[in-house]
């Protein structure tokens, strides 16, 4: 990939500048809406009909929302930052051009496509998936045990008692 020309940053730099200003705004309008009256009445209303999972699902939703809107926002200020020291376009891991297709796409864009498919690839095998739940096990002093003569009842006998049969 060849470096980015610098008419190709100044059209990146006035995208992410009119980004940011949108996220700003949008973050402003959600915070201010969640100390809206309005909102506060409607929250209120649907407490009142005892419909307050509605009211903490929509709650969540606006927390959820700015917090996109702020991350968001963050990697923009950070591509800008990186514009104004010169670094912009540059791929973080091996510093190579990170190219205008990819930037023209994506203008937060960190790697260059291959090093962010590694990157990629790299988070996935790292997410923690949690272990499929399994019925608990008898304790250590508390075995279930089946019965001989073929029954498919079970006898719960205690390790303490096992040497005593």
């Amino acid at each position: 990939m060849k470096p980015l020309t610098a008419e190709e940053i100044e059209i990146l730099r006035q995208r992410l500048a009119e980004r940011r200003q949108v996220l700003l705004a949008e973050v402003a309008e959600q915070l201010a809406q969640s100390d809206d009256p309005r909102a506060t009445s409607l929250r209120d209303a649907l407490a009142a009909t005892e419909d307050w999972v509605l009211a903490d699902i929509l709650s969540d939703l606006d927390v959820a929302m700015v917090t996109r809107d702020t991350a968001e926002l963050h990697e923009v200020d950070a591509a800008l930052t990186s514009i104004a020291e010169g670094s912009y376009g540059t791929c973080r891991d091996c510093g190579e051009p990170v190219g205008w297709p990819r930037l023209n796409a994506n203008p937060t864009a960190l790697r260059e496509v291959a090093r962010q498919n590694v990157a990629a690839s790299a988070a996935q095998r790292s997410i923690a998936v949690p272990a499929p739940r399994r019925e608990r096990s008898a304790s250590p002093s508390r075995r279930i045990r089946g019965t001989r003569g073929g029954s498919s009842a079970a006898s719960i006998s205690s390790d303490s008692r096992r040497g005593s049969r």
